[in-house]
C-alpha cells in the first residue's frame, strides 16, 4: 500500500486485471518529459538572449598614434558596429578608476546604422598605476533622451592588446603625420631605446608616426601629450572637428609645423578657404632651380664639395629683394634662409602656441645625397641644425656613426651622468595638502574619547564604589554613553568646518595681443557634508573653449579608496570641464586646464604695458637692437615676489661647426659649440615687484654680465657631484625653482658628451617627470620679453563654479605669472646681411 495523508480518502485496492485509466507505458511519456524539458531551456534562456551584445566594440588605438603615458589625458580609439537590425543612439564609454576610488565613465553619445562600421575617439585621464597588463572596459548603452537605458554590449582589454607602446614619463613626444621622419629620429637614442635619453640631451624623445589622416583625434585633448605635430606629405583633408581641435591645441600652447611638399599646394596658403586659412601668410614665392650646393649649407654641418642638382623651394621673404610674403600684424619671424638672403622657414606665435612653415621638402632630401661627394650622413637633415631653431631646443644631434667616430677616437665621454636632477609633481602635492586640518579632527577626536573612557570607565566606578552602588554600574555606563553622544554631536555641530576651501598651485600664461590667458592649476577641494556637487569651470557666452577638469594625486602617492564608490560621468561632447563629484566630508584634489579671459572684477588683472610708455626696442644705425625702452605696470592683485626678466634678442650664436684637426675636418662638433643655443638674451632678477608700481625698462643695462643663458648655465646646471638631486621634501627655494627649470627645460644645460683627455667628465643631467606642457622654450629662439613672478596667498584665478555658484569657495595658494611680449626681428641683422 502507498501511503497516504491522513483525511485524504484511501486507495482503492485494485485487482490483478484492473489498471488505473491514466496510466501509461512510461516509453509514451518520453516525448512530454523532452517537450517540457525544452519550454523550460526555453524559459532559463529567453533573458540571456535579449541581453546578447548587438554592438561589437573593438580597440583599435590607445593614445593617438597609439603611445600613451600614464597620468595623463590620452585618446582611445575604439570602433563600434551594430550587428542589430536597427538605427540606435548609442553612449559609449570608457571607464577609469579616479584616484579616490571612484569609476570615471567618459562617454559620448554616437548614432549607429546596421552593419556600418564607425570609429569613435574617448579622452580619459590614465592613472599612474596603468601597465600593458592593466584590464579596461568600454561599454556601449541604447539611450532615450540622452540617458542610458539598456546595455547592448561592452569589452574588456588590456593596453598591450591594441598594440600600443607605453612612453615613460620623463619621454617627450612628437608626432609626425606622414610616412616620412624629416630627420627627426636624431632627436631619439641612437641606440634604439626609446625611452633613455641620447648621450648629448635631458631628455628621451618618442617621434611617433601617423599615417592615416581619418585616424587623427576629434578633439584637442586627444593632442595634449604631444609637444609639436609635423606635418609632411599627407593631404590635410581634416574633417571640421579635427580641424577644430588640431587649432584648438595650437592655441592653448602646442607647436604645429608643416613641411610644405615640392610639388602642390594642399594648404592652399593665401587662397583663403585653406586649412587654418586665417593664420596663413600670403602665398611664398616658389623658386624652382634652387642649386643645392646653397641649400646643404643651411641644413647640415657636414662636408660637402660642389654639388650638382637644383631643387625647388618655397620663399617666404628676399631679405635682398623687395618680395615678401609675411603680414607685419601676425608676427611672422624668419628662422631659417639661404646665404643670399632668401628665407625658407618662417613661425609666428598662435595664442600661446606656434604654427611654423618649412619651404623645403625635407621628405625628399634623401635624394639630395651624393656618394660622389663624400657625403656621411644617415639622414637629412641635421635635426639640430634645422629643427633646434624651430623647436627652442639646444642640444645636439650626434648619429651613431658620429658617436662611434668618437668613441674610436677617445672622444666620447661614455661615463654615465655623475649628477642627476629630478623634477617631480611633489612640487605640487606638498603646497596644496591640507593635511593640518586632518589632522587636528583626528587629535579632537581622540582626545574626546579618552576623556569618554576615563569618565565611563575608572571615572563611574570608582565614583559608584564610594557609595556602595556597583550594581548601578551598567545603568551608569549608558547614561555616560547618552550624554556623550550628545556632547559628540553638539561639538560636531559647532566645531564643523562649512566653508568650501580650495588650496592651490597655479601657472597663469598671458601673451601680449594673444585672445585670453591660460591657466594651469592643481587645487585640493573641501566642500563640507555629504552631498554630491556639480563642479565646473566657466565658459564666456559664444566661447568654443573646450577645458579640462579631472581628478589629479601625485604619482607616488600612496592611494587611498573609499569603501562607498561610485560612478562619475564625463560628457565628452558637451563639458570635459563638468562633473558631478560624491561629497564625503574631505577634500578632492582636482587639476585644470582653463584657456579664456579672466574675470578682471573677481581676480583682478595681469601685467601690461604702459599705454603713455610703450615697450619698444631702441636699435643701433644697422638695425641691432642694443636695449629695451618702455615701462611695464603691475596690474596683477598682489605683489609680484622672485621676478625674473627675460630679453631674447635677434642676436643669434654662431652655427655648429666641425672640429678640425691638421686641416682634416672632424665627424663630431667642436665642443666650443656644442649645445649651443639659438639666440642670444639678457636676465635681470628683481625681488619684488609691487601692486600698482612700474617697472622701467630702460634702467635695465644689457650688458655682458647678464648674459641670459650664462645666467641659466649658473643657476640652473645639475651639482657636479655623485649624488642624484631629487628633492623629498620642497622648500620655497626649491619650488620656485624647479617651476622655473619646467618652463625653461629645453634651455637647460645639456649633458657633457665630449671626452676632455680625463678619466671623467662631471656632467649633470635634468629630467622631468612632471609639468612638460609648463616648457616656454620655443620662445627662446625668437625675439621677446618674458616677464615671471609669483604670488603669494593668492586667490584661485579659475572661474570655477560649484552647483552653478561663483562665490562659494574660499581659496588661497602660490601663483606663477608668465607674461611674454613677442617683439618684433630685424632679419638683416639677424642673418648677417
Amino acid at each position: 500500500m502507498l501511503p497516504y495523508w491522513p483525511g485524504s480518502p484511501a486507495p482503492r485496492p485494485r485487482t490483478a486485471i484492473q489498471r488505473d485509466p491514466v496510466e501509461r507505458p512510461v516509453i509514451l511519456d518520453l516525448p512530454m518529459k523532452l517537450a517540457r524539458l525544452l519550454i523550460l531551456l526555453l524559459m532559463l534562456f529567453t533573458p540571456m538572449l535579449s541581453l546578447a551584445d548587438t554592438i561589437d566594440i573593438e580597440v583599435k588605438q590607445l593614445g593617438v598614434g597609439n603611445a600613451w603615458r600614464t597620468g595623463e589625458t590620452t585618446g582611445l580609439l575604439v570602433e563600434l558596429t551594430n550587428t542589430g537590425t536597427n538605427e540606435e543612439q548609442v553612449l559609449v564609454e570608457w571607464e577609469l578608476p579616479t584616484p579616490d576610488g571612484d569609476i570615471t565613465r567618459y562617454g559620448r553619445v554616437v548614432p549607429l546604422s546596421p552593419e556600418q562600421p564607425r570609429t569613435v575617439w574617448l579622452y580619459g585621464l590614465l592613472p599612474y598605476e596603468t601597465t600593458p597588463e592593466t584590464s579596461m572596459r568600454v561599454r556601449a548603452s541604447r539611450t532615450e533622451a540622452g540617458t542610458a537605458v539598456e546595455l547592448l554590449g561592452e569589452t574588456q582589454f588590456q593596453a598591450r592588446n591594441s598594440s600600443s607602446m607605453r612612453v615613460d614619463q620623463s619621454t617627450g613626444m612628437l608626432a609626425v603625420v606622414g610616412p616620412h621622419r624629416v630627420g627627426l629620429d636624431q632627436l631619439s637614442n641612437q641606440a634604439g631605446n626609446v625611452n633613455q635619453s641620447p648621450s648629448a640631451a635631458n631628455e628621451a624623445t618618442l617621434i611617433t608616426a601617423i599615417g592615416a589622416v581619418d585616424t587623427l583625434p576629434d578633439r584637442w585633448e586627444g593632442w595634449r601629450p604631444y609637444e609639436t605635430i609635423f606635418w609632411t606629405n599627407v593631404a590635410p583633408d581634416l574633417r571640421p572637428s579635427q580641424l577644430l581641435a588640431l587649432r584648438h591645441w595650437i592655441e592653448r600652447g602646442g607647436h604645429l609645423v608643416i613641411v610644405l611638399p615640392s610639388t602642390g599646394t594642399p594648404w592652399n596658403i593665401g587662397g583663403g578657404n585653406g586649412p587654418l586659412g586665417d593664420l596663413m601668410p600670403e602665398p611664398p614665392r616658389r623658386d624652382e632651380q634652387v642649386p643645392l650646393s646653397t641649400v646643404l649649407g643651411s641644413i647640415t654641418k657636414q662636408p660637402y664639395t660642389a654639388h650638382s642638382g637644383s631643387t625647388p623651394m618655397r620663399i617666404f621673404r628676399d631679405l635682398n629683394g623687395d618680395f615678401n610674403a609675411l603680414p607685419h600684424d601676425q608676427e611672422w619671424t624668419s628662422v631659417h634662409a639661404l646665404d643670399d638672403g632668401r628665407v625658407w622657414a618662417v613661425q609666428r606665435p598662435v595664442g600661446h602656441g606656434k604654427l611654423s612653415l618649412i619651404g623645403l621638402d625635407f621628405t625628399v632630401a634623401d635624394q639630395w645625397r651624393s656618394h660622389e661627394s663624400g657625403f656621411r650622413l644617415q639622414s637629412l637633415p641635421d635635426a639640430d641644425v634645422v629643427w633646434n631653431r624651430i623647436l627652442g631646443r639646444r642640444a645636439d644631434t650626434p648619429n651613431s656613426e658620429v658617436l662611434a667616430t668618437m668613441k674610436a677616437a677617445k672622444r666620447l665621454n661614455s661615463t654615465r651622468p655623475t649628477s642627476l636632477r629630478t623634477i617631480t609633481d611633489a612640487i605640487v602635492s606638498e603646497p596644496i595638502a591640507m593635511r593640518e586640518r586632518a589632522g587636528r579632527g583626528l587629535l579632537l577626536a581622540f582626545g574626546f574619547f579618552l576623556v569618554y573612557w576615563a569618565v565611563a570607565i575608572p571615572g563611574t566606578w570608582w565614583w559608584l564604589a564610594r557609595r556602595d552602588k556597583r550594581t548601578w554600574a551598567w545603568a551608569a555606563y549608558g547614561v555616560v554613553a547618552v550624554v556623550f553622544s550628545l556632547l559628540g554631536w553638539l561639538l560636531v555641530e559647532l566645531m564643523q568646518d562649512r566653508t568650501m576651501r580650495a588650496r592651490h598651485l597655479t601657472v597663469l600664461d598671458h601673451v601680449v595681443r594673444g585672445d585670453g590667458q591660460r591657466v594651469r592649476s592643481w587645487f585640493s577641494l573641501y566642500w563640507p557634508g555629504y552631498s554630491d556637487r556639480e563642479i565646473e569651470l566657466a565658459v564666456a557666452t559664444g566661447s568654443t573653449d573646450r577645458n579640462l577638469l579631472q581628478p589629479w594625486s601625485p604619482s607616488e602617492s600612496a592611494a587611498m579608496t573609499f569603501p562607498d564608490s561610485t560612478h562619475v560621468r564625463v560628457d565628452l561632447d558637451r563639458r570635459p570641464d563638468r562633473s558631478l563629484l560624491p561629497g564625503r566630508g574631505t577634500a578632492t584634489n582636482l587639476f585644470a586646464d582653463w584657456h579664456g579671459l579672466i574675470d578682471r572684477s573677481t581676480w583682478g588683472n595681469m601685467l601690461r604695458s604702459d599705454p603713455n610708455d610703450p615697450v619698444r626696442l631702441e636699435r643701433d644705425g644697422i638695425g641691432r637692437a642694443i636695449g629695451l625702452q618702455g615701462s611695464i605696470i603691475n596690474d596683477l592683485p598682489a605683489d609680484l615676489e622672485h621676478v625674473r626678466i627675460m630679453w631674447v634678442t635677434g642676436d643669434r650664436f654662431p652655427d655648429r661647426k666641425l672640429e678640425r684637426n691638421e686641416d682634416e675636418t672632424q665627424a663630431w662638433v667642436e665642443p666650443l659649440y656644442a649645445g649651443m643655443a639659438s639666440n642670444r638674451g639678457h636676465a635681470w632678477g628683481r625681488s619684488l615687484l609691487e601692486a600698482g608700481r612700474r617697472l622701467d625698462l630702460s634702467d635695465l643695462n644689457p650688458a655682458p654680465s647678464n648674459s641670459l643663458h650664462t645666467f641659466i648655465e649658473d643657476a640652473y646646471r645639475p651639482p657636479e657631484s655623485n649624488a642624484t638631486n631629487r628633492f623629498a621634501s620642497y622648500g620655497d627655494r626649491e619650488r620656485r625653482m624647479e617651476l622655473e627649470m619646467l618652463g625653461l627645460y629645453h634651455q637647460l644645460p645639456p649633458p657633457a658628451y665630449h671626452q676632455d683627455g680625463k678619466t671623467l667628465t662631471k656632467t649633470g643631467t635634468t629630467k622631468r617627470q612632471f609639468g612638460r606642457e609648463l616648457d616656454l622654450s620655443p620662445w627662446l629662439s625668437r625675439p621677446c620679453l618674458i616677464i615671471t613672478g609669483f604670488m603669494r596667498d593668492s586667490s584661485l584665478p579659475l572661474p570655477l563654479l560649484v552647483d552653478g555658484e561663483a562665490n562659494d569657495v574660499k581659496s588661497s595658494g602660490l601663483t606663477m605669472v608668465r607674461w611674454i611680449l613677442p617683439l618684433p626681428q630685424h632679419d638683416p641683422t639677424a642673418f648677417d646681411l
